[in-house]
């Protein structure tokens, strides 16, 4: 069964709001997909003409990936795991000590996502940093502009 997207968009804006009180502030996540997730979110929300948009809480997108290999303080930095690849089956497999099953499956992707930042990353990086810098970098208005 096909759905409208806008449908699905307001399942997923009704997600938001059933999980994060309107004073929260919510991160989109990614994993080395960060740039075609966010070109999606912006047709949808910021091109001209539309109607749908994103909800108020959900203010940072970040991609994982990018924060892991490019962040030295991230515990997951390769230089700190030793890890030869930093795809998100070896990263599961680091954090969790468990093998990701169905590493294509868009909802297990998901659940390895969650774990792997619960466990370590962005508490590291939004903590740990110059703040300022990286709400700045990772806030999802400055991202679609760059995109608009």
């Amino acid at each position: 069964m096909h759905q409208k997207i806008e449908d699905v968009w307001s399942n997923f804006c009704s997600f938001i709001d059933d999980c994060v009180r309107p004073d929260e502030v919510a991160i989109l996540l990614a994993y080395n997909n960060g740039s075609c997730d966010l070109k999606w979110l912006w047709k949808l929300t910021q091109a001209p003409n539309l109607t749908m948009n994103i909800p108020l809480q959900l203010q940072f997108f970040l991609d994982l990936l990018q924060v892991i290999q490019n962040y030295k303080s991230c515990p997951l930095h390769p230089e700190k795991t030793k890890l030869e690849s930093c795809n998100l089956k070896s990263i599961y497999r680091f954090v969790s000590g468990k093998a990701l099953r169905r590493a294509h499956d868009s909802l297990n992707n998901v659940k390895a996502q969650t774990h792997i930042d619960g466990s370590f990353v962005i508490n590291d990086i939004f903590t740990k940093h110059k703040q300022n810098e990286m709400r700045k970098k990772w806030n999802l208005q400055n991202q679609f502009t760059c995109l608009g």
